[in-house]
């Protein structure tokens, strides 16, 4: 098993054109390497997404795949505090950190993900897997 990868995929607020203050120290210390996706299934969270992945479904979620170039240990730190990762409560966490395995449609590559860690059935489901179309769709005009 892998336990560890300069890879970091990210599906919502993370993505490339966000601009809040996580999103800008992502790209200010890792390479874009392009649009990948992963098989699961996306949910509303309300003012963000969440994710479960599924290597088994027929679904697959939409994501940016950022290789972290400077700072690693204290990006993925910081990207925890983003996403409200508190390790002394794992239970109680929105996220949880893990590896999985993304696709460019022409090569596999194991990267961090941060994936939904509650019960999503109350969420609506993003059928489209593409969180940047539905919030664009969802914004009032």
């Amino acid at each position: 098993m892998i336990n560890d990868s300069d890879y970091i995929v990210v599906y919502g607020t993370l993505m490339r054109g966000n601009d809040n203050k996580y999103s800008k120290l992502l790209s200010e210390n890792a390479d874009f390497i392009s649009e990948v996706s992963f098989p699961g299934k996306l949910y509303d969270l309300g003012e963000y997404p969440g994710a479960i992945y599924d290597p088994d479904s027929s679904d697959y979620i939409s994501a940016d795949l950022f290789r972290i170039t400077k700072n690693k240990q204290n990006i993925l730190n910081l990207m925890d505090e983003y996403e409200g990762i508190i390790e002394y409560d794992m239970a109680e966490n929105e996220y949880e950190r893990k590896i999985i395995r993304v696709s460019d449609g022409r090569k596999t590559i194991f990267a961090w993900a941060y994936l939904l860690n509650l019960n999503p059935d109350q969420y609506e489901i993003i059928e489209s897997g593409n969180y940047a179309v539905f919030n664009e769709k969802k914004q009032p005009y």
